[in-house]
């Protein structure tokens, strides 16, 4: 399992796309809200199988004692997004927490491209969460 360092990544904020983000990081934040509903029922073993089935890799990042799992999708050369699952319970809603490769910043791609890739590719992560949890 490859670790990473938080200095590695960076937010959408944090990508240098000036006011045009602030809508896009807005709707990005909704939507991961719906997908973490279905995603914070998978445990560090499901998703290590979820990551297999989507074509990612589990990766070993701590933003801190409430990350339980952390998964590496690279849609594109030099496009890395991380899907972090951040337990709170019972004190605060579980998050996942969408970072980038810092590399990303630099291949010009346009926010709401980045956005879409990101939507879909957690679009995989609850369909292969779907259809390996019975539960869910």
């Amino acid at each position: 399992m490859k670790k990473i360092e938080r200095t590695q990544l960076l937010a959408l904020k944090e990508m240098g796309y000036g006011q045009s983000c602030y809508a896009i990081d807005s709707m990005h934040k909704r939507e991961m809200a719906i997908r973490t509903r279905d995603l914070r029922l998978v445990n560090k073993v499901m998703a290590e199988k979820i990551a297999l089935l989507v074509g990612g890799e589990i990766v070993d990042i701590a933003i801190d004692s409430a990350t339980e799992w952390a998964i590496m999708m690279q849609p594109l050369n030099n496009l890395r997004i991380y899907y972090i699952l951040q337990r709170y319970n019972p004190e605060f809603e579980d998050e996942v927490i969408v970072l980038y490769g810092k590399e990303t910043a630099s291949i010009g791609i346009p926010i709401d491209d980045l956005y879409d890739f990101t939507r879909l590719c957690a679009n995989a992560l609850v369909r292969a969460a779907k259809n390996s949890l019975p539960q869910i």
